[in-house]
């Protein structure tokens, strides 16, 4: 509600009450033609029915908002070598704007970035560095850039080559190796207790078999015995699979946590 504020987004609307403009960069010809059309309509008839929507390769079936993305005049500033998602697109865009090349900020100048978090997948290997790049360069230029605490672009990643004093870093480091001790050890006793499990299935089997055929010896004593132990052994099959699917997770998390600290 604070309209001193410009508003820019990209993806879908979502439940945005207003918006100053949008941005679809993407060129959409690999799309399937019905997932084009789908989303042009959607990126005419509701994301921006109240702003302009910039694109790299602009489409007239986008709605009479299109404006093209000036990509020679931000290269020409920039180059290519951060532009690793439309969110550095974006960020390059506003500095651009905000601070024409060869001028200063304007005192006040800002930045807020909200529901951008890079954390995830190809995030972390290609567009965050990019992203990082463009909140340095707003930074130099006198712009504030400000995002939620819980962001995932709120830590400044330890430097290289200082990551071996770290010790938040040697903290996380140490537990993935317990982790991975761990679940090589649950490995192993997981392969023993299949293999007993396998063992006693099979002489469970061939008593059964000996019984459906009639033989005169009567092992049922035998039969509950080795039933029992079955039990127990896919039991402790079943819990130590548990074991080492939240290993698994623990370890996820603290590989999430150790990329967030080193960049």
């Amino acid at each position: 509600d604070d309209e001193s504020y410009e508003i820019w987004g990209v993806g879908g609307r979502g439940s945005a009450p207003r918006a100053t403009r949008w941005y679809e960069l993407h060129s959409l010809r690999a799309e399937s033609p019905k997932w084009v059309a789908d989303w042009c309509k959607e990126l005419r008839d509701t994301v921006t029915r109240d702003c302009d929507l910039f694109m790299i390769y602009p489409r007239d079936d986008c709605g009479p908002r299109v404006k093209p993305y000036p990509t020679e005049r931000i290269l020409a500033r920039f180059g290519s070598f951060h532009m690793t998602s439309s969110f550095s697109w974006m960020m390059a865009h506003a500095i651009d704007e905000m601070v024409p090349s060869g001028s200063a900020a304007p005192p006040g100048s800002l930045i807020e970035v909200w529901g951008v978090d890079m954390e995830y997948g190809t995030e972390y290997v290609q567009q965050r560095a990019g992203f990082r790049a463009f909140m340095s360069i707003a930074h130099a230029l006198g712009i504030t850039v400000l995002r939620p605490a819980e962001s995932g672009l709120s830590y400044d990643p330890v430097p290289y080559p200082m990551w071996q004093d770290d010790p938040m870093l040697c903290k996380v480091n140490l537990i993935l190796d317990r982790i991975k001790r761990s679940m090589a050890s649950k490995d192993n006793d997981l392969r023993k207790i299949r293999t007993m499990l396998a063992q006693s299935r099979a002489v469970l089997e061939e008593v059964q078999a000996c019984v459906a055929a009639g033989a005169a010896y009567r092992p049922d004593a035998r039969i509950a015995s080795l039933a029992t132990e079955v039990d127990g052994l896919t039991q402790s099959s079943a819990n130590i699979s548990r074991e080492i699917a939240l290993l698994e997770g623990q370890s996820e998390a603290y590989h999430h946590w150790r990329d967030y600290i080193q960049p």
